[in-house]
């Protein structure tokens, strides 16, 4: 079983098999992890990983801006802590801690860059899969402030004046 890192704030530490037995573990067959830096404790869920990224290709094809509870479960699904995730996107741990909480809506441009990292993250790097996350974004975005091309007078218009 690869580590997997501890999800408690601040915490850099990773799971390892918790080395008495629980009841989820005797009963279930469930390991149970403990964080080797902080002590933190979690069930190892098979099952949940699987659906986890399922659910994450779904968001990473809708349309729209991803919501905070999906930022926060594409980070997860990444393996990455907070202040991983915001280099990767190039912000501060504050700005992503926002998205996560509501504060702040996530840009087009960072939703469309957290999407490709999934999709590569998970394999799924065919055409149909990157031009959906990328229209997701984008046509919220268009929605909320269309572009409006510039518009010239006309001759007829000038010769008027």
């Amino acid at each position: 079983m690869p580590p997997t890192r501890c999800q408690e704030p601040g915490c850099a530490g990773t799971y390892t098999r918790h080395p008495e037995q629980s009841h989820l573990d005797t009963a279930l067959g469930v390991p149970v992890l403990q964080c080797d830096t902080c002590g933190a404790r979690s069930a190892l869920l098979p099952a949940a990983r699987a659906y986890a990224q399922d659910v994450a290709a779904l968001v990473v094809r809708k349309r729209g801006r991803v919501t905070r509870r999906e930022v926060k479960l594409l980070r997860q699904v990444l393996g990455l802590n907070v202040a991983e995730l915001a280099g990767e996107l190039h912000v501060s741990r504050e700005v992503v801690s926002q998205w996560e909480n509501g504060k702040r809506p996530i840009s087009p441009h960072k939703d469309a860059l957290l999407r490709i990292l999934v999709l590569v993250h998970l394999g799924r790097t065919g055409q149909a899969d990157i031009e959906a996350a990328l229209k997701g974004p984008f046509l919220e975005a268009l929605a909320e402030q269309p572009y409006r091309l510039p518009v010239e007078p006309s001759e007829e218009a000038t010769e008027a004046a």
